[in-house]
């Protein structure tokens, strides 16, 4: 039977050699949700150059929302495939639009490349204190006209039967950090420009 999310309380105990004091008692109550994928997808408008970016909008009980803008993304199961298969099928479920796997550039690779601890999983930590998440970000760029903008902005999407009630939204890519309160959002954001000063992507 599959498990969902557990919460677990431990006993840990920080062990630094001094034996001068008790050793320190951390923490040790933990969300355990796995991992995940969010997707920073990139639209230019054939017509006037301008660029777009997609977001989901849906409610978010723990935060007390009913509408609240975020990446798409989705949680990455054990035995579900690669990272980049997981994130087009999310974009497939929550979007409606089908991307290969080859149009995905993952962000979070590509800034850990060259970390000197490679033990380290690759992904950002969204709330390590608390839960065992990492969050890998992809990002792709596609030119499509206006009338698809149209036809994507406030289209229903989501699986109804697994609690999903997702209306697409549209937004100018300039803007997009003023618009959502998503840390998966400024995360993306950040690392593409990054990796783009840098000349990584």
């Amino acid at each position: 039977k599959r498990v969902g999310f557990v919460k677990i309380k431990s006993d840990c105990i920080l062990k630094d050699g001094n034996t001068s004091h008790e050793p320190t008692v951390l923490p040790g109550i933990c969300f355990l949700r796995g991992n995940s994928v969010a997707m920073l997808v990139v639209l230019k408008c054939a017509e006037d150059g301008k660029l777009y970016s997609l977001l989901v909008d849906q409610a978010r009980i723990p935060i007390g929302s009913a509408s609240v803008l975020e990446l798409p993304a989705g949680m990455i199961d054990p035995g579900t495939g690669t990272v980049a298969g997981v994130a087009a099928k999310e974009m497939k479920e929550e979007c409606g639009i089908t991307v290969k796997e080859s149009d995905l550039i993952d962000l979070t690779k590509l800034a850990h490349a060259d970390a000197e601890d490679k033990t380290v999983p690759i992904g950002i930590a969204p709330s390590p204190g608390g839960c065992d998440e990492y969050i890998r970000i992809m990002y792709m760029e596609r030119t499509v006209h206006q009338s698809e903008l149209d036809a994507m902005n406030n289209r229903l999407a989501g699986l109804r039967e697994e609690g999903e009630a997702i209306t697409l939204r549209v937004v100018p890519y300039d803007n997009m950090w003023k618009l959502t309160p998503d840390a998966k959002a400024m995360c993306a954001l950040f690392l593409l420009n990054e990796l783009k000063k840098s000349g990584k992507v």
